[in-house]
């Protein structure tokens, strides 16, 4: 479960992982974002929205401008995640 940004996590401290195999909600591609010691699990497509969990507002902000910047990345790698494939940084 490599970190997708480190954009993200060196400048506000916010880690972005996607795990292998999830199957937690297997119909909705997600990320899972930590921000100090609290997490949430966030949508990809269409339009970012926290499934479960909570984050700071300003985190969670910062968390959806970047899944919207980098929605064709992130949907890539949700499908190479899904298969089993090596998921590399975004950023």
């Amino acid at each position: 479960m490599p970190n997708l940004s480190e954009y993200l996590l060196r400048r506000f401290g916010i880690e972005v992982t996607m795990f292998y195999f999830d199957t937690a909600m297997p119909n909705e591609p997600h990320i899972h974002v930590r921000f100090r010691q609290r997490s949430c699990t966030m949508t990809i497509e269409p339009d970012p929205r926290t499934l479960a969990g909570e984050i700071a507002p300003t985190a969670e902000r910062r968390a959806r401008s970047w899944v919207r910047k980098h929605e064709a990345d992130l949907m890539a790698r949700w499908h190479d995640a899904r298969k089993g494939v090596p998921i590399q940084p975004i950023d």
